[in-house]
């Protein structure tokens, strides 16, 4: 049977992006010019697509604009590559003799026609395409999607490594500083870092590591000579009390049969008192 419209477009090529409606337009002409033509336009997938309008009555040679939206999808369908979803064009002549046994809802003519109206029904299957835009992904994901921006190498603070390469002197005259004071001493804050006095290459990296391990070297050498010097600062005095036991670190000093000095000398005096107290007083 000879074709009753023109339709502008025989395929039609929705976009999917996820939370967002897409629509297509097709535009429908009647070619005859003496009589109008009746048409509507179905979809086998009523849950994703709205026509509109889905009929009516084209005059001869006008043209009718058809809306197809596309609805919102929260996911990728899983029917996107299978091509399942059609459109279906139906037209046929409706005279003014036809159209006033409808009266104002034409789309009933395609609701069980009769075998006359039937045999004048022309149809037309139009293709649904799906596709993903070139970079859909990244696009509907976007506003949801946190990005981290990669990870850049913490350089050391130029000041504090100088600061640590350097060290003081230890002498023995420094005073210390009591758990208490330190404990309650102000914590210092965060140290800025100057990204432009920082070491650029990894050979002044290795410099520096090396001068910091020869610096702690003499630390320990210089912790080992005040140990020393306390040593023996601490001896002379320990030989005037006559070997009593000096300082934390001092081992007892032992006399006859390993009765240590002291508690000899408690035992002659506790002696002395004893017999005064138990010899008789002498008269005048």
């Amino acid at each position: 049977m000879e074709k009753l419209v023109e339709v502008s477009q025989h395929e039609l090529r929705f976009p999917v992006v996820l939370n967002q409606p897409q629509v297509e337009t097709l535009s429908l002409r009647c070619l005859s010019s003496e009589v109008p033509v009746v048409f509507k336009l179905k979809t086998n997938n009523l849950e994703r697509y709205r026509v509109r309008p889905n009929s009516g009555v084209i005059q001869p040679g006008a043209t009718e604009e058809i809306t197809i939206a596309m609805q919102k999808m929260p996911e990728y369908p899983p029917d996107l590559e299978t091509k399942k979803d059609k459109l279906q064009l139906l037209a046929a002549p409706f005279p003014a003799e036809v159209a006033s046994a409808f009266g104002a809802d034409p789309a009933q003519f395609f609701d069980n026609p009769s075998p006359a109206n039937g045999a004048l029904i022309v149809g037309q299957k139009l293709r649904v395409n799906l596709y993903i835009p070139e970079g859909g992904l990244n696009e509907s994901t976007e506003k949801t999607s946190v990005q981290v921006a990669p990870s850049e190498p913490v350089q050391p603070d130029a000041a504090l490594l100088q600061s640590v390469a350097s060290p003081k002197p230890l002498t023995s005259s420094q005073p210390s500083v009591s758990r208490a004071a330190s404990s309650t001493a102000a914590k210092p804050g965060p140290t800025k870092i100057d990204m432009e006095s920082l070491p650029t290459n990894e050979e002044t990296l290795q410099k520096l590591n090396a001068e910091i391990q020869e610096q702690k070297k003499t630390i320990q050498v210089h912790q080992t000579r005040i140990e020393v010097m306390r040593k023996a600062s601490i001896a002379p005095l320990r030989e005037a009390l006559g070997g009593i036991p000096f300082g934390a670190n001092s081992l007892p000093h032992e006399t006859l049969d390993g009765i240590p000095l002291v508690h000899s000398a408690l035992l002659v005096v506790l002696s002395i008192v004893a017999i005064g107290l138990f010899l008789p007083q002498s008269s005048f």
